[in-house]
């Protein structure tokens, strides 16, 4: 096979459900990554709701994957 003849990587292409969209934003909230690792997650997961057809909102995707993130974590007192 020839390099012009592969298709380039698109996460999006993967995305295809909002639970995906979900999954997909927690685990870039928690790999560590950076700030900018999860922008381009956010990039990334609004241009995968945009291919689905009844969209919720961007926002509701990420707060439910905030929500998720944060409530898994266990607080730590001093």
């Amino acid at each position: 096979m020839k390099i012009s003849e592969l298709k380039r990587f698109d996460p999006v292409d993967y995305l295809d459900s909002y639970e995906d969209i979900e999954l997909f934003l927690e685990a870039a909230m928690t790999g560590g990554g950076g700030a900018e690792h999860i922008k381009q997650a956010f990039i990334t997961a609004e241009r995968a709701r945009l291919k689905l057809d009844d969209q919720p909102s961007l926002n509701d995707l990420i707060a439910e994957a905030v929500f998720k993130v944060l409530s898994t974590r266990q607080i730590v007192t001093a």
